[in-house]
């Protein structure tokens, strides 16, 4: 039998290392060991306010990429219960600060309940930290501002 390491591209989350042993039958892994990459970015949607629809982006997990894409100094993260998983993080101080109105929250019959204000950045929430939205969550928010539009 002979050993060999495999690299395997996983996407947005680093790198996979295998050591793989070889038989008669094909390569079986042994071992995954997680490797993080040095400069892993996220993917995000942001809603500016007055655009139609949203902004697909990939950022850097770091607070300062988060207050740049949002223009503020604090931010809030809010579940958005329309898409399961999803974060809202806005500007807390939006309102007090006089942003531009972006879209309003409203109730299942459509009474409007909240209206939310500045740049919005929709993430996964992830155990510890953003983390970057599925495709089948993109969709969904994709629909959604489609909907609303």
């Amino acid at each position: 039998m002979r050993e060999g390491l495999c690299l395997s591209d996983v996407g947005y989350s680093g790198y996979i290392i295998s050591p793989l042993v070889s038989t008669a039958h094909g390569r079986y892994p042994i071992l995954n060991l997680k490797v993080q990459e040095v400069n892993k970015m996220i993917r995000v949607a942001i809603a500016y306010p007055f655009v139609n629809h949203l902004i697909i982006k990939e950022i850097e997990p770091e607070l300062q990429s988060y207050y740049n894409e949002l223009d503020c100094e604090q931010i809030e993260a809010v579940p958005f219960r329309s898409v399961p998983g999803v974060l809202m993080v806005l500007d807390e101080e939006g309102k007090l600060n006089g942003k531009m109105p972006n879209f309003q929250i409203t109730t299942a019959g459509g009474i409007p309940m909240d209206t939310i204000v500045g740049n919005v950045m929709f993430v996964r929430a992830g155990e510890e930290d953003f983390e970057s939205l599925t495709d089948k969550q993109l969709d969904q928010l994709k629909k959604l501002w489609h909907e609303m539009g």
